[in-house]
């Protein structure tokens, strides 16, 4: 074990230094506003952690991500839905978000205040008096994806929590309900930094930055942004001239050149405008037609003229002289301006050939080893995308569900969860909990297997399991452990013909963030596992 520690501190320490030089570029990111959170609809708060993250993210992210200025995207952002497909069909969309690699964006999920009054008993001048004293409990949660401009994808998408308790000789209720109703938040004052939810907000905040730094490693090398031809094509698409002026039959002097991108060999589309008249000869329309099209063969004259030829005569009957007049408009032939640059290339395969089963199964296992790799690091999202990359290439393994399901459910996403264990229970496949049992030498770990019409228990030491029907099941309910101070699950099963009692807590959610109401949703949800399909 020592040998494989000390051989990852190498590759590790080898890799950071191989790409040091490498380093130089960083993700360009712009941090679109957090949504508020459900219960403050109307608050500013999803707007004063939004100026926390930039704050945060532009002093501890700065060596991966260089942050565009909020100011000059945030109307461009408000308007963008990146459900679409626009960002993936337009691969310089980005610019309009000033060269933007990613999208931060997000939505303040918990921001909860608990208070529990309770009487305190103090000796004050030797005279015993009870005073009024308040716990309270502050939890946020910043659920976060950082947004691929390029492919419209999800690159990374985690969360950030903060908690903080203290206990106070006042009420903190009125500010609370204040905040909530649309008072201003202004948790990056000295003030707010100081008090109970300006301590957690920061906290949740900083585990956002954290995330993003730890997995900056996961992301593609940053681009250095579009190429010189890129963005050529770019200002050809834009560009509309005229023609000055016809030499002889095939030349034309036109009104753009080298200044506005163009090169020998460009193309444009020329087109007139036909007049149309009324009976009494009164001008009422005016139509655009395509006439031909022009190939610039000189642009070093003079750099904002170019001198072109007539190489194509659209319309039937007409001559080379009906095709560019003085003042006809001109426009870019753009398949003809990338092939020019050798931006699209023509070698890329027409059929798509099936990949080697071999090969795929190796992508499988890569894909499993990546999600592990982020579960033990606690990257939920991240692992629940690598094991969902692995069912699209290898779809409805136990191996790969089971994973699917435990990523989901230490996100919290019990529906979700749900939809994955009863696929694995309807096919007769057991869904697995870590759980901590009591007993009357003391506490052990072990695994709760629910599966259809049985129910077991795998301590991972002792011969204390059980394995049986669900006739034998007697009663399963929710159940407060004194011992352990927890809510649980409680058991009493037959069990060599005699009824025994089994006390398990869950081993997912900690206490913190919202943990116990998680952690009685997971007991609801082995209640009905074992109703619907132990029982069944």
């Amino acid at each position: 074990m020592r040998i494989r520690v000390l051989i990852s501190v190498i590759v590790l320490w080898s890799a950071a230094f191989g790409s040091a030089e490498a380093q130089t570029l960083r993700h360009r990111v712009a941090v679109k506003a957090l949504e508020n959170p459900a219960n403050a609809e109307k608050s500013t708060i999803g707007n004063a952690l939004t100026e926390i993250l930039i704050t945060e993210l532009s002093r501890a992210g700065a060596r991966h991500y260089e942050l565009v200025d909020p100011g000059t995207v945030a109307d461009a952002l408000r308007g963008i839905d990146f459900n679409s497909s626009y960002w993936a069909e337009n691969p310089l969309a980005s610019q309009q978000l000033a060269g933007a690699h990613y999208v931060l964006a997000g939505k303040v999920s918990n921001f909860s205040f608990n208070e529990q009054k309770f009487r305190e008993q103090v000796l004050v001048q030797g005279v015993i008096q009870f005073l009024d004293r308040y716990r309270q409990r502050v939890d946020v949660r910043v659920d976060f994806r950082l947004i691929n401009l390029k492919t419209g994808q999800i690159a990374l998408s985690e969360s950030g929590s903060g908690s903080e308790t203290r206990i106070s000789t006042t009420s903190g209720a009125l500010v609370w309900d204040q905040i909530l109703a649309g008072g201003m938040f202004h948790a990056s004052s000295k003030e707010g930094l100081d008090s109970l939810i300006g301590r957690a907000t920061i906290q949740a905040v900083q585990a956002v930055v954290r995330k993003l730094n730890d997995l900056a490693r996961v992301l593609p090398p940053p681009e250095a942004g579009p190429t010189a031809a890129e963005i050529e094509l770019t200002a050809l698409e834009k560009l509309e001239g005229k023609v000055l002026a016809q030499v002889g039959a095939e030349t034309r002097i036109l009104g753009v050149g080298k200044n506005h991108s163009l090169r020998v060999g460009d193309r444009l589309i020329v087109s007139g405008e036909q007049v149309i008249r009324d009976q009494r000869g009164q001008e009422v329309y005016r139509v655009r037609r395509q006439t031909g099209i022009v190939e610039i063969v000189d642009v070093d004259s003079a750099p904002d003229r170019s001198m072109a030829r007539v190489v194509e005569v659209s319309e039937a009957g007409a001559n080379i002289a009906s095709v560019g007049r003085e003042g006809d408009v001109l426009k870019v032939d753009m398949n003809r301006a990338r092939e020019l640059r050798q931006v699209l290339g023509s070698n890329s395969p027409s059929g798509k050939s099936e990949e080697n089963p071999i090969d795929v199964e190796e992508k499988v296992r890569e894909h499993i080893r990546r999600g592990d790799r982020f579960f033990e690091d606690k990257y939920f999202g991240q692992a629940l995308d690598e094991y969902r990359k692995a069912d699209a290439l290898k779809p409805g393994t136990y191996e790969i569900l089971s994973r699917i399901g435990a990523a989901l459910l230490y996100l919290g996403d019990f529906y979700e969860t749900e939809i994955t264990a009863e696929q694995l229970l309807k096919r007769g496949d057991a869904v697995e909990f870590h759980v901590l049992h009591g007993h009357l030498l003391g506490q052990c770990i072990g695994s709760l297997r629910i599966q259809l019409g049985r129910l077991s228990f795998v301590p991972r030491g002792g011969d204390h399991g059980f394995v049986v029907p669900g006739s034998d099941v007697l009663i399963f309910t929710r159940d407060f452990n004194k011992t352990i101070n927890r809510e649980g699950l409680m058991l009493r099963i037959r069990k060599e013909n005699k009824e025994r009692r089994y006390d398990f807590v869950f081993l997912v959610f900690g206490e913190d963030e919202g943990g116990e109401e998680n952690n009685r949703r997971l007991i609801n949800l082995v209640l009905r596992m074992i109703r619907d399909y132990v029982k069944s």
